[in-house]
């Protein structure tokens, strides 16, 4: 799992009263409040991920499953935590490959939707598997969602911050704040400057990065955020109410468009579906500023807790 899956876990497991590992290939997070397993990496140094004889993608039935030594090393890693652990139930994050081995070990399995163009046959096959289903959105978006379903549970957006209130009073006139990847160090010099010149006498901060309790001042204090559409990112500016040009970034089956999408039709910030032209920035920012954060809360729903919630129900 990528630093966001990471993040939703560790929320997720918080809410949980029974004992909890995490698998992962990245290392254990100083905060994560139980065992965890260090997965070995699913590719070996040399390996090409296009070399047809890995055959990665089992002609089309699958997404990754390459005839590699590595991906052989990790699922053999699974399989023998699962004979060891005898888990009741897992919360598999995005890997329909991890969650079809653990429904064939007998182990009940609950998936985590993901926005964007799922309706290929390898998704498909993660959400039957599914004893049941997460979508950390709210029922009202997505409604093409491949993950829709009697086992479906709407949760609402998991954040950090659950279970914060914000100041209001905090919110200064002139300040903006940019939620990117790598503090947006991934941004061009030119796109940085179109955005933070584009209402002068504006001071702006690039907040990825930061420690939460810091981040969080940030989000209270931004007369508007400029942000990813990251599952995550999204949820934090939901408990934070932040003003936000939610701005999608290219990810694979569209999932950061959709929710830009989804954002905008429900009202709740400015989504676009690319980095804006220079000429656009004033406008967007005004139209963000204009528009608020008090329709935020249509995003939230049980969160975290209802997800552990769910894993229970399933693990009993």
């Amino acid at each position: 799992m990528g630093g966001g899956h990471v993040t939703r876990a560790l929320q997720i497991a918080g809410e949980l009263d029974v004992p909890v590992t995490g698998l992962s290939t990245l290392p254990r997070p100083h905060d994560w409040p139980g065992q965890w397993l260090q997965l070995p990496p699913d590719d070996s140094p040399g390996d090409n991920p296009g070399d047809p004889a890995a055959q990665a993608d089992a002609g089309g039935a699958l997404h990754f499953a390459p005839l590699r030594p590595g991906f052989r090393d990790r699922q053999r890693a699974i399989a023998q935590w699962v004979s060891a652990a005898a888990p009741r139930a897992v919360l598999v994050d995005v890997s329909v490959e991890v969650a079809a081995l653990f429904r064939l070990l007998a182990v009940p399995v609950v998936v985590t939707a993901m926005p964007g163009d799922r309706n290929d046959r390898v998704h498909r096959l993660g959400y039957d598997l599914a004893s049941a289903v997460i979508a950390p959105w709210p029922s009202a978006a997505h409604p093409g969602s491949a993950a829709r379903g009697e086992r479906t549970t709407y949760v609402g957006g998991i954040s950090r911050f659950a279970g914060r209130y914000p100041d209001p009073g905090l919110r200064e006139l002139r300040r903006g704040v940019v939620l990117w990847g790598s503090g947006g160090a991934d941004l061009s010099v030119s796109q940085r400057n179109a955005m933070t010149t584009a209402m002068p006498g504006w001071d702006w901060v690039f907040a990825t990065e930061l420690p939460a309790e810091r981040l969080w001042q940030e989000l209270q204090q931004a007369r508007v955020v400029v942000s990813h559409a990251g599952q995550g990112a999204i949820a934090d500016l939901a408990i934070a109410g932040a003003p936000a040009v939610v701005v999608a970034a290219d990810r694979p089956h569209g999932e950061q468009r959709a929710t830009a999408q989804e954002l905008r039709r429900l009202g709740l910030a400015i989504g676009v579906q690319r980095w804006p032209r220079d000429e656009d920035w004033p406008g967007l920012l005004s139209e963000a500023a204009n528009l608020g954060g008090r329709r935020w809360s249509a995003w939230l729903g049980s969160g975290a807790a209802g997800a552990a919630r769910v894993l229970r129900e399933v693990a009993a």
